[in-house]
Parts: C-alpha cells; sequence; structure tokens
C-alpha cells in the first residue's frame, strides 16, 4: 500500500511542478516489441507506449531531469504443451495482456550536437492484467505484484524545436508473479516526442 501511495503521490506532484518551472510539455507515442522472459518462454510482436514528460530540473547545459507520466500496453503471447497418459498431447495458446500507469524519471543528457541519451528509473501500478486463451478473456491482476520498477535506457535525435525522435528500453527490474519466480517485462519503443503548444 505504501508503494502505491508513493507512485500516486509522484504522479500528482511532478507533473505540476515541472510544468510550473519549466512551461515545457511533451507528448510522446512509442511503438514496438514487448517481451517476458526468465521463466518461460514468452514472445509477443506489439508493445505501446503513451504518455506525456517535461523538464524538471536542469542541471546545465547539456543535461537535465525529465518526468511525466506513461501509460504502457504490454505482455507477451505463449504456447504450452499438455499430455495425459493414453490421450497424447495437446497445445494451448493464448496472450497476457499487461496495462501499467508509470512514473519515469529520465537523466537526459545530450552526447553531441542534437544526439542525446537518456537513463533512469520508472515506477508503474499495473491497471489491466488479462489472460486470453480459447477465445475468452480472464482477469489475471490477482495473480500478478501490483507494483513494477522498471529500467528506462535509450537515446534519440532533436529532430528540430518541435520533434524529438528516439529509441527506449524499458527493463523489469521487480518480478511480474505475485507468487515469486522469475519474470519479467521488456519493453522495446521506438517514439516520437513532440511539443506541445501552450499560451503564455
Amino acid at each position: 500500500m505504501k508503494k502505491v501511495f508513493t507512485i500516486i503521490s509522484l504522479v500528482c506532484i511532478l507533473p505540476i511542478s515541472a510544468f510550473c518551472q519549466y512551461f515545457e510539455l511533451f507528448g510522446v507515442l512509442g511503438l514496438g516489441s514487448s517481451v517476458i522472459f526468465g521463466g518461460d518462454s514468452w514472445k509477443d510482436p506489439v508493445g505501446v507506449q503513451l504518455g506525456v514528460e517535461t523538464p524538471i530540473y536542469e542541471i546545465n547545459d547539456n543535461s537535465m531531469i525529465m518526468s511525466g507520466l506513461n501509460f504502457t500496453w504490454q505482455g507477451a503471447g505463449y504456447e504450452e504443451t499438455y499430455s495425459e497418459p493414453g490421450y497424447g498431447g495437446s497445445t494451448l495458446s493464448g496472450r497476457l495482456r499487461l496495462g501499467y500507469l508509470n512514473v519515469p524519471v529520465l537523466y537526459h543528457f545530450m552526447l553531441k550536437e542534437k544526439i542525446y541519451g537518456e537513463i533512469g528509473l520508472q515506477p508503474g501500478v499495473l491497471l489491466v492484467a488479462k489472460d486470453k486463451y480459447d477465445g475468452e478473456s480472464y482477469d489475471y491482476k490477482a495473480y500478478m505484484n501490483k507494483f513494477e520498477l522498471g529500467l528506462p535506457v535509450g537515446g534519440g535525435c532533436h529532430l528540430n524545436d518541435l520533434f524529438d525522435l528516439g529509441v527506449r528500453i524499458t527493463y523489469g527490474i521487480t518480478n511480474l508473479d505475485k507468487g515469486g519466480g522469475s519474470d519479467h517485462n521488456f519493453l522495446a519503443v521506438a517514439y516520437v516526442r513532440y511539443k506541445l503548444p501552450l499560451s503564455k
């Protein structure tokens, strides 16, 4: 419960304080690949990241701290093979879809003119967990950890005053399963970041 309260506090405070200080807000849309790895072999071709980001502290002319709020839609497809004596084997295929609300906190730094890197931490809260197989969708949230801590790493290019084009990889540090296990999220997206027009 304390972890959830911390996330909610960050969600409320960081974007507001950042907006008041810098008056800059960026929309971010990322598309890419989502994987769950660790205990079993999971894979899925689609992952989505949608959110807003803003500078909250300028360290110097070449680096700053950025934060924001994003929603990620990720997960993985899977196949499980069952065998029963006298009946042979059968294969069950399905898809686990996970939706997270995240608060990325990123160290954003320039590598050279217009080329930047970023690294940070991303706490998140699980909002949706659906296990889909045999044409049905089942709520899987009760079996999942509600809190996730991710490690985002990436980089990109400032195309102009309005657009950035980049790549971001987020590795889930915490386990997915409530009962232990070794499954972790992994999300890699190519993203466009757009400076939203704000009236002064």
